[in-house]
């Protein structure tokens, strides 16, 4: 059984090359074949589930789904990584969006197994956040975004039919955190653009009537519409601090982990040191 405990293509601005070579070159801090291993674990939990009911198939998902718990420590170290966060960017956006649309699946399949996807696509969104966060010149395609957004939809709607299926507080505070991180990623619109240029328009044909014109009035009532509910959508709805504190939450987590481990590791050391002071003593 599963031993998980609950709990660009933007911008134009990153390679399609395999990632492990570029990391092979950079330093040792990932498993070797870590991008190759997301490609296959993420292709196994998505089209294997057409077939669950079947013993071989549920295993390999399972394990799949182990794999991407056992590595959430390597997933942390692409969102603190500037280099490994640039050269894996692009294969984390594919991934998170693929593993997204087979949660519309696995919330008819097990409610166990719906959440604990919600948790490893948000471990792929923190990616994703990061490489914003460091990268103020890089965006995500608008298209994109939409179509993470009708899926999320399609998602909330499956949760209200299967509400009694599943732990509806911790499903609503992953998809939350996915919402708020998708809500604050900048993407290639042109829509303001378009808003400024139709009042600038809209300006000059008052100018030349001398009383505003029905192109201000409307191009005016279009931008109002677009700030009031962009304002909605990133302060009321998706504030960007909740996002901010677990995401602050999450690195501190890792960090006492790696602190805790390298101490075990310091005091094993110690160890080894005393027992082989002492059997030299014996002897001499």
């Amino acid at each position: 059984m599963l031993d998980i405990i609950p709990r660009l293509r933007g911008g134009g601005c990153v390679a399609t090359q395999n990632p492990q070579n570029k990391v092979t070159k950079l330093n040792n801090k990932l498993p070797i074949n870590f991008s190759s291993n997301i490609k296959d674990h993420t292709n196994i939990i998505s089209k294997k589930s057409l077939t669950f009911s079947d013993k071989i198939s549920q295993d390999e998902i399972l394990s799949s789904f182990q794999w991407f718990y056992n590595h959430k420590e390597y997933f942390q170290i692409l969102c603190n990584d500037d280099q490994l966060n640039q050269i894996f960017y692009q294969l984390i956006e594919i991934s998170a969006e693929q593993l997204l649309k087979q949660l519309v699946v696995y919330i008819r399949l097990s409610g166990f197994l719906f959440y604990q996807l919600l948790d490893i696509c948000n471990d792929l969104f923190r990616v994703i956040f990061s490489y914003q966060l460091k990268n103020e010149d890089r965006y995500m395609q608008e298209s994109l975004k939409q179509n993470l957004l009708e899926i999320i939809s399609e998602i909330e709607s499956q949760i209200s039919v299967e509400s009694i299926n599943i732990w509806k507080n911790g499903v609503e505070f992953e998809l939350q955190l996915i919402k708020t991180c998708i809500a604050h990623c900048r993407t290639n619109s042109e829509k303001e653009k378009e808003l400024v240029i139709a009042i600038v328009c809209g300006v000059a044909s008052s100018i030349s009537q001398l009383s505003p014109s029905a192109e201000l009035i409307d191009a005016l009532i279009e931008a109002g519409k677009y700030l009031l509910l962009n304002f909605y959508d990133k302060q009321i709805q998706h504030p960007l601090q909740k996002y901010e504190k677990d995401y602050f939450f999450e690195n501190l987590k890792w960090s006492i982990i790696n602190q805790v481990i390298l101490f075990k590791k310091q005091l094993t050391l110690c160890w080894m040191d005393l027992i082989y002071i002492q059997s030299h003593l014996k002897i001499g």
